[in-house]
């Protein structure tokens, strides 16, 4: 099976509603969407995050694939991504996220050509469903709201995000509003849910150490499951979580990094920074290895990579924690299925060739961001 083309589409889906947290506000799910035909008539397809992934593969990828043997993984690789990985070239990350999407897509041909789901690829299910915690943003400051008023609209929202996706794991964003209110809103937020639902924030290193001491501290007979970045410095997030007990995760994902920092609990990475599937799992059995759980932030993604996210929460022992999905967030997510819905805080994986999902090809024309192209 050889690669006769490949096909990258930059798209801009709409939200049902704005992401705001510290560092932006969201309105459109950034994404690049691409396409394998293989001379057998199989179609694969992938998915990574932002829009610049798709001039990557247009000015370099697609021509040193076309021709290409499918399971040669290695060469493939090698050819995009030639260069071995250095600290002083940052844009080799981007290079790899951009490769991710032609991982996925290449793991939905083979499985495809040979019937199998991407989860029989990546080594077999450990457990039945990929488990997600019911996660959303906090209250856009846009619509005028006074922050006494926070606390109520986010317990309403954390209410029906339980409902809507049967998690007993919630997660949202902090560090928008005073910390008072923060305070206030994680004493709502409790009351509302009760004592049986996990409580998980992020601040996206939005405090200082003292005032992130301070939420902590205030929060402590809450039982915090977990909280995520509250300051921009790994040597404090281990402090704060020696000092309070509460798992501290970041967005630092390298063992030999972690390792230095043994109060940090949690890394949370996510599907697109390592380049390929098999490199998540990597990380997350070396991670596991020096004692850190790792699971998925969300990027926004659409229905390829959330079924991506699936197969390998499947797949991964080390992927143990609820992860996080921003999957009922967009008001498109791309493709035809509609099986892969979380229910009871989890997703079982059906049992279809490749990654199980057809790309709607309307959907795609109707958001790609390059129609005068």
């Amino acid at each position: 099976m050889k690669i006769n083309s490949v096909c990258a589409i930059p798209v801009a889906i709409p939200v049902k509603r704005v992401g705001y947290f510290t560092r932006a506000r969201r309105t459109a799910a950034m994404r690049t969407i691409v396409k394998i035909e293989c001379d057998n008539g199989v179609i694969g397809v992938g998915e990574t995050r932002g829009t610049a992934a798709a001039e990557i593969f247009r000015g370099r990828f697609a021509d040193v694939l076309t021709g290409q043997t499918v399971t040669d993984a290695a060469s493939l690789r090698s050819l995009c991504l030639p260069d071995r990985a250095d600290y002083g070239y940052p844009d080799q990350l981007v290079d790899q996220s951009a490769y991710a999407a032609l991982d996925m897509a290449l793991l939905d041909c083979i499985g495809k050509d040979t019937g199998l789901p991407v989860y029989a690829l990546l080594g077999g299910k450990c457990r039945a469903a990929a488990g997600f915690v019911a996660y959303e943003y906090t209250v856009d400051p846009s619509e005028g709201i006074n922050p006494s008023d926070v606390p109520d609209r986010m317990a309403k929202k954390m209410a029906a995000a339980v409902a809507s996706t049967g998690s007993k794991f919630v997660e949202f964003k902090v560090g928008v509003y005073p910390v008072a209110t923060d305070i206030d809103t994680i004493a709502a937020v409790r009351d509302r849910l009760g004592p049986h639902i996990s409580i998980g924030v992020d601040a996206n290193m939005a405090w200082d150490f003292d005032t992130a001491d301070r939420f902590m501290a205030a929060t402590s007979a809450y039982g915090l499951s977990n909280m995520e970045e509250p300051v921009s410095n790994l040597a404090d997030m281990n402090r704060l979580a020696e000092r309070h007990g509460v798992n501290v995760s970041s967005h630092a994902t390298s063992p030999e990094t972690l390792r230095h920092y043994p109060a940090i609990d949690g890394a949370v990475g996510e599907p697109h920074a390592e380049g390929s599937l098999m490199g998540c799992r990597d990380v997350s059995e070396r991670l596991a290895a020096i004692g850190k759980r790792y699971w998925f932030r969300s990027v926004w993604e659409a229905g390829i990579s959330w079924a991506a996210m699936c197969h390998m929460g499947v797949a991964f022992p080390s992927l143990a924690r609820p992860m996080q999905s921003l999957f009922n967030h967009l008001d498109d997510d791309l493709i035809e299925e509609t099986d892969f819905a979380m229910t009871g805080g989890a997703v079982e994986v059906p049992d279809r060739p490749g990654l199980g999902v057809t790309l709607d090809m309307a959907a795609v024309e109707a958001y790609r961001t390059d129609k005068a192209a």
